[in-house]
């Protein structure tokens, strides 16, 4: 829609002029997103704003674009941590990336997007390359991409081998240290940039 796509180019915008990671603008540290980037910014972003609808949804999707909830500003209480990972993962390959959460008044958005090779036209099944997204809080619970329930992540489930975005939200996060491992569980056109 004009909407998601203007949000889009106010993202790029943001990258391009440097405003990550400072949330001031700053020239040297301009960087020019992937698309891929971009669409987990749109999709993390999102708001469960819309009544009668509760993310993921095939009427909202994951919810209504708001910028705000996603780029850092100076003076912003919330933070942005971003990887635009150029290279990528290979079949059975792995990283992981640590954060510290210190409130837990702030919902945590963990979204992994990937730009996939290209399925054959008419193919029954179209994702290739298939990464995983697991989110494990400082109590040891995993949270795997896409295993929702009343809006949020919950333990359990089965990882998502049909989509190139998996998010993890946990609207009330414990405090400490969260791990984030994305594994390239099945690449064979791979390494798969994310």
């Amino acid at each position: 829609s004009p909407g998601a796509g203007g949000a889009a180019v106010l993202i790029r915008q943001y990258f391009t002029d440097g405003w990550y990671p400072t949330g001031s603008p700053n020239a040297s540290d301009s960087i020019a997103p992937s698309a891929a980037l971009l669409k987990a910014m749109l999709v993390t972003s999102a708001d469960n704003s819309m009544s009668s609808y509760t993310v993921p949804d095939n009427n909202i999707g994951w919810g209504r674009v708001d910028l705000d909830s996603v780029l850092y500003f100076a003076g912003d209480t919330k933070k942005l941590a971003i990887v635009d990972d150029p290279i990528g993962l290979s079949t059975g390959q792995y990283t992981e990336y640590t954060y510290n959460v210190v409130s837990a008044s702030a919902p945590l958005r963990v979204a992994i997007v990937w730009t996939d090779y290209p399925a054959t036209a008419g193919a029954g099944r179209k994702l290739i390359n298939d990464l995983h997204l697991t989110v494990t809080d400082p109590s040891n619970n995993q949270y795997k991409g896409n295993v929702y329930s009343g809006g949020q992540s919950v333990t359990g489930g089965s990882y998502d081998t049909l989509n190139v975005e998996e998010c993890v939200r946990r609207n009330s996060p414990g405090t400490g240290t969260w791990t984030v491992r994305v594994d390239g569980y099945n690449c064979p056109q791979g390494p798969q940039p994310y």
